[in-house]
């Protein structure tokens, strides 16, 4: 499984690693887990989600098909997405985001790229 997560990784980002950092996590009051059981296939940092959940009481949501054991040992919120609809519920997200003027715009221009053309 790592070397399809590697090549989408290089494909979409130029560069195969952590799509996340640690940091950012063990500072998290919402995690959003789109499709990814992490309960099963990345223990040690489910371990540290659920951690850091409890500290900064927070919360999990789960957007997956499938009732995994991300979501009966963790999940605040189950979202069963129909197979292949995630980008759209992402893209519809965005939409609201934007809409609603819900956007640091001061973190985007600093932390992204492509915003503009996004837009």
């Amino acid at each position: 499984m790592h070397r399809s997560s590697a090549t989408g990784l290089m494909a979409s980002f130029g560069c195969d690693g952590p799509v996340a950092s640690y940091a950012d996590i063990d500072e998290a009051a919402l995690l959003c887990l789109y499709g990814h059981n992490v309960a099963e296939v990345q223990t040690v940092l489910w371990e540290r989600m659920l951690t850091a959940k409890k500290k900064n009481g927070g919360r999990i949501i789960v957007f997956d098909p499938r009732k995994t054991p991300t979501v009966t040992q963790g999940a605040d919120l189950h979202i069963q997405l129909k197979v292949g609809t995630n980008v759209a519920l992402m893209n519809g997200i965005i939409h609201l985001l934007i809409k609603n003027d819900w956007i640091n715009l001061e973190f985007v221009e600093r932390h992204t790229v492509g915003f503009k053309a996004l837009k």
